[in-house]
């Protein structure tokens, strides 16, 4: 079902104007009945305001599946941006909600589609958007992470050991997310933030060859990849919709840009949140940890901040793996 209702009224009542600390719990605790909630919107704030400023996402068309209430796309809607949203709605609250505001005059249309993403892949909104925006698409996320788990658990011991999570020809993304791109117009980009079955690309570079060989097929590349050092799971995806020299040229104008410091604006630590790394640029084809010769790369990637000695003795095992060319 398409509904067109005024995106002011979609986002009425929303505040993030919290002056204090004290406030802010003081809100959460007595938070007014609202459709999409203040604390939502306020924990997510620093990580999308990174991302629409280091992609200048301002003034844009957006098509953003599984959104949810829309707590992430709020800010997008706060930089000028034209949303079209999309979600299952298996139990109509969505529904409910649109049609209490379908009567209110229209300023600034935000279309939402109560529907299988799918649905709305077929054909009207080819070549439509500037930017395709998913987050934590719960289909997607828990196929790879079924077949993650599938492969290790099929696999030999010392494959186990060396934490191989992924196939050698296994699709890395949902035919949906792919088809999803077309939505995208020329030179404009897709951004997929994953909330969970992530795959430590270190230990799988088939994986990161697998995904880029299928944006490929649909005229994408992947500009940069970012992770949190401490939580593989958790990553966010950039991907240039056309030509390869012009995703060059995009990612060289991105050196002057605002660095991505942090994502997933919900993830509950915020020490993990904010201690984020980029582990693949496009202008430097390879993933940095792969360089052994680099060693402020291997110093980066290592968590010298944790206690965690074992998971920094893992990654260095890992490092020198590759360093030797184990496969």
């Amino acid at each position: 079902m398409k509904f067109i209702v005024n995106a002011s009224s979609y986002y009425k009542n929303v505040s993030v104007d919290f002056k204090e600390v004290t406030e802010y719990y003081s809100l959460l605790n007595n938070e007014e009945k609202r459709f999409v909630g203040n604390k939502n919107i306020f924990q997510t704030k620093d990580a999308m305001l990174g991302i629409i400023e280091r992609y200048s996402i301002s003034n844009k068309s957006i098509l953003s599946l599984g959104s949810g209430e829309a707590f992430e796309e709020y800010w997008f809607h706060k930089s000028n941006c034209r949303l079209v949203l999309n979600d299952i709605d298996q139990n109509n609250t969505f529904k409910e909600y649109l049609k209490s505001i379908s009567e209110d005059k229209i300023d600034i249309p935000l279309v939402y589609h109560t529907c299988d993403a799918s649905n709305i892949l077929k054909g009207e909104y080819k070549h439509s958007f500037d930017v395709l925006y998913v987050s934590g698409f719960h289909p997607d996320e828990v196929r790879r992470e079924n077949i993650s788990a599938n492969h290790i658990r099929n696999s030999s011991f010392l494959k186990q050991i060396f934490n191989r999570q992924w196939p050698e020809n296994e699709q890395p993304y949902l035919e949906t997310l792919v088809d999803a791109i077309q939505t995208v117009k020329k030179n404009g980009i897709a951004i997929f933030q994953h909330y969970r079955g992530g795959i430590d690309l270190l230990s799988n570079p088939n994986y990161l060859a697998l995904a880029k060989k299928q944006f490929k097929k649909v005229g994408a590349e992947i500009l940069e990849i970012y992770i949190f050092k401490e939580s593989l799971g958790q990553s966010l995806v950039v991907l240039y919709v056309g030509e390869h020299n012009d995703a060059i040229k995009y990612a060289k104008m991105l050196k002057g840009k605002t660095k991505i410091t942090t994502f997933h604006g919900r993830y509950p630590y915020k020490s993990i949140r904010t201690n984020v790394v980029r582990v693949f640029n496009i202008l430097d084809p390879k993933p940095f940890f792969y360089k052994i010769n680099d060693i402020s790369s291997v110093i980066s990637y290592l968590n010298l901040r944790s206690y965690n000695y074992l998971l920094n003795i893992k990654r260095l095992i890992r490092i020198i793996l590759n360093w030797l060319k184990i496969r």
